[in-house]
Formats: C-alpha cells, structure tokens, sequence
C-alpha cells in the first residue's frame, strides 16, 4: 500500500486491518505531503504481523513539483496480490505494476474530494485526468461518502455504474471505553490541519466570546499547518497565552486522545466556500470527538451535518463567532445538555468500528 502524508486514520486503519489477518507479506510506502513534512519517504516491510525490513529515502521535497519522487520509490515494491493506492498517483503506480504482471488487483482509495486540487490550471487538469483513469481503471474504487462518489461521478462525467464502487465512511481512531474520568468542564478543543478551510482564523475569536461568559474557559489547539503561525501570533496579540494551548502535531494517537477526552467540546467552524471540499468528505475530526465521547459545535459544511444535530450531539451553527461561541457555552453551563449530547455522540460512534467498515472491501478482495 502506498500513501502520502503523516498517515491518516484510513492509512493507518487500513494497515493495522491487513496486519491483523496475519498476510504473509505487507509492503507500506509513505511519502511527506506538505512542505512542513518533509523528512522522507519511508519502506516498510512486514512479515507475518511483524516488521522486519524498514528504510528511508531523504529526497528534496518541495511539492508539488517532487511529488514525482513518490512515483520512483513506488516502483521500488515487489510483488504483490494486492495494491492500495491512496493518492491518484500511488494507484497509477499500481496499475502500472499491473499491466506488467507485478501486481494482481488495484484498489484506488480517495480519501477526499475537490475539483480544484491545485490553483495551477495545468496541475490541476493533470491531477483530475489521473485521478478520472484511477476511477476508471482500478478494480475497485473506494469513496469516503456518497457526496463525494456523486460529486466526483458528475465532474468526470463517469456513470456510477460503469466502476466498482465501495462507501467506506471514515471509522472512528480511538476506542470508546477509555473516557477520561477528569474532563475540564470548560476545555474546548479544535483538532486539524491549521489552515483556512478548517475555520483557523474563527477559533480565537470564538475563545475571546465564549470568555466573556465563562472567564476560565481555555482552548486546546491539536495540529499544524500553514496557519500555525500566523495563530501563535494571533494568541500573543490578543493576550490570550493563558488560555490557549498549542500543542502542534501530535505523533502519539494516544496523547491526542488524552487530549480530547479531557475536553468537553469539539469545534469544527468549516468555513461555508464553494472550494471547500469538507462539503465531500467524511472529516476524521467529527469521528476523533465522538470516539471522546464530545459534543460538537460546528458549521453546516460536513455531509453529515445535519445527521449530527438530529442525533442530538452536533450544534449547527452559522460561522459567525458569536453563535458558535454560544452553542459552546449552552454546552459548557448545562450539565444535562451536554451529558445527553455525549451520550448520543459515544452511540454514534460505536457504529463506526474500522475492522468492521473495512471487512466488505477485504473479504472481497483478500
């Protein structure tokens, strides 16, 4: 399998599902995604369930122009039954590897969707041909939503029957047994890529609003991104050091866990712009807080936000700071509120085990 970035949660799914059916060999390909990522592309090969081969490639990365070095060290794989591809890239690798008789089945898993990947109009054209012919070529091609295997359908002008096609909405990354007993009644937490889509710049003006009701209350910034430090700057303008913690990207799952079931509200203030493709997708956050058993207040830009607020755990509001800092202080000052909203957000989460999101696709093709 082949993927960029740090590894989000249907990468890392997805190996430990394939490590735990015990394959005999299982071949993982990294590859840094964003600028700040750089520090190689990785090759790890486990045997059995365990790893036993492990090597790195230090690259110039300075995407999207290198983005070619992840097609070179692709090539690298050996042979294999199965290929998982979860960029437009990786799987064209893959389907390279099968028309030359390395490799037997090709599955093209999108993790999202966007018209507009690239603001070059040239990149842009390329990566959505590749992409179209990934669709079209690949055994079997895997979607997050219905939103965006219809978006997507409609933009490359593809029949929804003339592909096999597979929802795999994205599962939840923690367990749900493992709520802190010692939550802060009034943490907030925003966890994500800090960038303007995310509703970066929206967070310190909720925080300054919601304070101004609940003088205590602090909020807790899990991530990176382009945007980090224009909001580290943001904090120290605002004299808001007290009551904003940083904590960047966090490698350990388990510390971003800690983090968030010691919080008592998840923010996701999506900005509502026709380019964002949040309005596709399936966000890993969502499943982050209600694995944490958290409230969610948030913008009406997810799918499935209107899902959360009929299941009584997401508060839908316009992005505008002052009614999402209210939705957070309704939370924060009615205990049964918000026990009623975590108690519907551990329900919803308890439906969205990945051994059991991903059984379909390898049953099928294991």
């Amino acid at each position: 399998m082949s993927y960029s970035g740090r590894g989000g949660d249907p990468a890392r799914a997805v190996e430990q599902d394939l490590l735990s059916r015990g394959i005999e060999r299982l071949t993982v390909l990294q590859h840094p995604l964003q600028r700040e990522q750089a520090g190689g592309h990785t090759k790890s090969t486990f045997t059995d369930g365990g790893l036993t081969t492990s090597s790195r490639w230090r690259l110039p990365h300075y995407p999207p122009l290198t983005y070619l070095f992840d097609v070179v060290v692709d090539l690298t794989a050996p042979r294999s039954d199965l290929w998982i591809g979860m960029t437009p890239l990786a799987s064209a690798v893959g389907l390279l590897h099968r028309m030359t008789g390395r490799v037997q089945t090709v599955i093209h898993y999108s993790i999202d969707f966007t018209p507009a990947r690239f603001s070059n109009r040239l990149l842009n054209s390329l990566y959505v041909r590749l992409d179209k012919f990934c669709v079209q070529s690949s055994d079997v091609h895997v979607e997050v939503s219905v939103n965006a295997q219809d978006a997507r359908r409609r933009a490359y002008g593809i029949p929804l029957n003339t592909t096999k096609a597979l929802v795999i909405p994205m599962g939840i990354p923690f367990s749900t047994s493992a709520y802190s007993t010692h939550r802060h009644p009034h943490q907030i937490v925003f966890l994500g890529s800090l960038e303007e889509r995310m509703g970066t710049e929206m967070l310190l003006p909720v925080l300054e609003q919601v304070r101004q009701r609940i003088p205590d209350a602090t909020l807790h910034i899990i991530g990176d991104g382009p945007y980090r430090t224009l909001l580290e700057e943001s904090v120290h303008t605002r004299g808001l050091e007290d009551s904003v913690v940083m904590h960047g990207f966090v490698e350990s799952q388990g510390e971003v866990q800690i983090i968030l079931c010691q919080s008592s509200v998840g923010v996701a203030p999506y900005v509502p712009s026709p380019d964002n493709f949040t309005q596709f997708a399936d966000p890993g956050k969502i499943k982050a807080y209600v694995s944490a058993g958290l409230p969610i207040v948030l913008t009406a830009v997810p799918p499935n936000s209107q899902e959360m607020a009929e299941r009584g755990f997401g508060l839908v509001r316009d992005y505008n700071a002052e009614q999402l800092a209210g939705a957070c202080v309704d939370l924060m000052t009615n205990s049964s509120a918000w026990t009623s909203a975590h108690d519907a957000a551990s329900k919803y989460a308890s439906s969205f085990q990945w051994p059991q999101l991903l059984k379909p696709l390898f049953d099928t093709y294991l």
